[in-house]
């Protein structure tokens, strides 16, 4: 329901604010990406409500020539000469809950209620000739009540009639986040507009997430080549294809030291005995991260010409270790101008 309404949104706000590049076949300089995680969202209509249950994101990108990428932009690596820069600023929303919501109490041996508001900073950087890219993302926020999560699904849930989440006052406390993300991908097959397979590997380090992530990913259908921007990927525009409509495929393994949504890391939490029937070492299972995890995603994207819309679902073994393997869908729009 919620994606439903985010989705009749997005094409009156295109309407609106570009509808006049429709007409257009100019090159796209700008996108704004609307983007929506939910584990109700599922290929196998077997939707859920816990875990990693909900992520927000508005994102907006914007092209810049090497010369006026500004202080900030000038000290982060980029894969050579002649490059295609793209900034990016976004705001997103982020919320885990246990597998119960209808209980009040806390729930051991299952993932904690956490929200976070994170603001993120982000420079994409690729080189269409060597087909190579690298993003660098900056991300500054807040997890806890400030993040308005325990509100937003609170208000969500009623206005669809469905069950009331009562753990919130069991939410992780209030934390500043601070991270760095930094992305290296490299094209080692490539077959025309048709079919890439490209390389790619994510580290992260902050108070937020400290991991590191490798994949590989499979891009099939008609499409423009990856390495022509993150922008030309979703809109169309005079010399590449009006429309595109591809397939993504991209299995991941993360190697996970930290994740400050599913651990307390807070000294008050972690020694007050929430259950008296249970050992005071079951809060502590909160903080037990599996070491790995193997994940894989599978989407569908297709764009015509300045407005482009995806489908893409993520199924995931446990972050947590005595926990449970996890799905989560997405549903992102993409306006281009």
């Amino acid at each position: 329901m919620k994606a439903l309404l985010l989705f009749m949104s997005c094409v009156c706000l295109q309407a609106i604010i570009i509808g006049r590049a429709w007409g257009q076949e100019q090159q796209a300089s700008t996108l704004l990406r609307i983007f929506e995680d939910n584990d109700f969202l599922n290929y196998r209509g077997c939707g859920t409500d816990n875990a990693y249950t909900n992520g927000t994101k508005f994102d907006f990108f914007y092209e810049r020539k090497r010369n006026k990428s500004g202080r900030l932009n000038s000290l982060l690596p980029t894969p050579g000469n002649n490059v295609v820069n793209v900034n990016s600023i976004g705001i997103a929303q982020l919320m885990f809950t246990p597998n119960n919501i209808s209980a009040r109490n806390m729930q051991y041996k299952d993932y904690p209620y956490a929200g976070a508001l994170i603001f993120s900073r982000g420079f994409y950087s690729s080189n269409p000739v060597k087909k190579i890219g690298f993003q660098t993302e900056l991300l500054l926020g807040v997890r806890g009540a400030a993040s308005g999560a325990r509100q937003i699904q609170s208000f969500i849930h009623h206005l669809i009639g469905y069950q009331q989440p009562m753990g919130w006052n069991n939410e992780l406390p209030g934390k500043l986040l601070a991270n760095i993300n930094f992305t290296v991908e490299k094209q080692v097959i490539g077959f025309g507009k048709n079919a890439e397979i490209i390389l790619g590997g994510q580290a992260q380090a902050g108070t937020y997430q400290n991991s590191i992530t490798i994949y590989p990913m499979i891009r099939l259908g008609k499409l423009n080549r990856y390495f022509s921007g993150i922008i030309s990927q979703y809109s169309s525009t005079k010399d590449k294809h009006r429309t595109q409509a591809y397939f993504i495929i991209k299995p991941e393994i993360k190697w996970q030291l930290s994740n400050a949504l599913v651990q307390p890391n807070c000294k008050p939490f972690q020694g007050r005995k929430l259950n008296a029937r249970g050992p005071l070492a079951d809060s502590l299972h909160l903080s037990e991260l599996s070491p790995l995890v193997y994940a894989i995603n599978l989407g569908f994207v297709i764009v015509h010409r300045h407005i482009g819309f995806s489908l893409n679902q993520n199924a995931s073994t446990a972050l947590l270790s005595g926990t449970y393997n996890h799905e989560v869908g997405n549903i992102s729009i993409y306006l281009s101008w």
